[in-house]
């Protein structure tokens, strides 16, 4: 028709005998292109329509071929319809573009959504382990057996129960307040401060003892320990812990004393004290070591054995093992002989226990010299026998 003879600028004379393909799809064309409707029309002698790039028109074709048979039903000839969809297609073409990027986008927006959801729930899983971890705390600052605090610029912030009931004052009592308050004298706040704060602008924390006033005016011995949340800003605050060593300090000052009490009475004894482990001399007082005549330094790790009389070494060594074994019915007191440095003999009583010495067996032995007595004694027997022979 004149649309084709317009489409391609030439006449009827240039196209008749000549094939579509060599017309519509370009020089040098000698076969129908992939997907040719008049190629599945001859196979299928039925109306066909495939979407087809037309080369010489630039653009995309709806080309449909219909069969047309003669009375005889021999295929007579095709009618060629293309219709120009290039604008369709290319309409179609953005829209489909338009959509990928649409899904593009949807598909961007679906995945920050879903990675959203999965920072906002974890988010929620480390609120809820944020608080659980807080009311853990809360929990430990409630029920800790010590005090425990916060101050800023020395003003107390917060405190807990056991540091109300350690100091007497009630929560709303001590809140607020400066610490001034629980010393005993300015110079005692004066000075702590300066040492504590000192200390924690260098290292970070510090433990110091020190000396609180009660409520009720009572004074307690305590222990603080102190850590700042910024050693570079104390003004964010410090942190400390306090423990009541009252007790603990009074029990050391009776346990010195008694100490003392038991030293002077074993320094000052009128008779010999010593404590004899592994055979050995390992502890005795200055009497013990003046009955012998040897300095301290001589004495201490002496074996014991080198001091007893030869004549008795068998007898004491065998009792003093078997105390030691735990055998029963051996005598806690009995005399027998040493030798001093100078080989001199003296008759001595000894009285002996066994102890734990750093937590090991050993023997208490307080030693009595009993020489003179022993002499007096003998003498006397002596007196006896020699009177008792007159008379016979």
């Amino acid at each position: 028709n004149q649309a084709v003879l317009k489409k391609t600028g030439g006449n009827l004379e240039d196209l008749i005998r000549k094939y579509c393909w060599e017309i519509f799809h370009g020089p040098g064309t000698t076969r129908p292109p992939e997907g040719c409707p008049f190629e599945t029309m001859l196979r299928s002698c039925h109306h066909e329509t495939s979407e087809m790039e037309v080369e010489l028109f630039g653009g995309t074709y709806l080309v449909s071929c219909t069969p047309v048979f003669d009375e005889t039903g021999k295929l007579d000839r095709v009618i060629h319809i293309a219709t120009d969809i290039t604008d369709r297609k290319q309409a179609e073409e953005e829209l489909r573009r338009r959509n990928d990027e649409l899904r593009a986008s949807y598909e961007q927006i679906a995945a920050a959504e879903e990675e959203l959801r999965d920072q906002v729930e974890m988010l929620a899983e480390s609120e809820k382990a944020l608080r659980q971890q807080e009311e853990k705390i809360r929990s430990i600052f409630r029920v800790a057996p010590v005090g425990i605090g916060m101050v800023v610029n020395r003003v107390i912030k917060e405190a807990n129960d056991t540091l109300c009931r350690m100091t007497g004052y009630s929560h709303e009592e001590l809140v607020g307040q400066d610490t001034r308050m629980l010393y005993l004298t300015q110079k005692e706040y004066d000075h702590a401060g300066a040492e504590m704060y000192r200390q924690i602008r260098g290292k970070g924390t510090e433990t110091v003892a020190t000396r609180w006033k009660r409520r009720d005016s009572t004074v307690i011995d305590v222990l603080l320990s102190l850590t700042a949340l910024d050693p570079a800003d104390l003004n964010r605050g410090v942190t400390f812990s306090v423990l009541d060593v009252t007790g603990s300090r009074r029990a050391d000052h009776a346990l010195r004393e008694s100490e003392d009490r038991y030293r002077q009475l074993f320094e000052h004894a009128n008779d010999g004290i010593t404590i004899a482990q592994d055979g050995r001399f390992i502890s005795f007082n200055s009497r013990f070591a003046r009955m012998l005549g040897y300095a301290p330094e001589e004495l201490t790790g002496k074996p014991i054995v080198s001091v007893i009389h030869p004549d008795d070494r068998t007898s004491v060594i065998d009792r003093h093992i078997g105390r030691l074994q735990g055998e029963k019915g051996l005598p806690d007191v009995y005399t027998f002989r040493i030798l001093t440095r100078e080989n001199r003999v003296l008759w001595v009583e000894l009285n002996t226990s066994v102890i734990s010495w750093e937590g090991r067996p050993a023997t208490l032995n307080i030693v009595r010299d009993i020489t003179e007595r022993r002499q007096a004694e003998e003498e006397l027997r002596e007196s006896e026998e020699r009177y008792r022979s007159l008379l016979a």
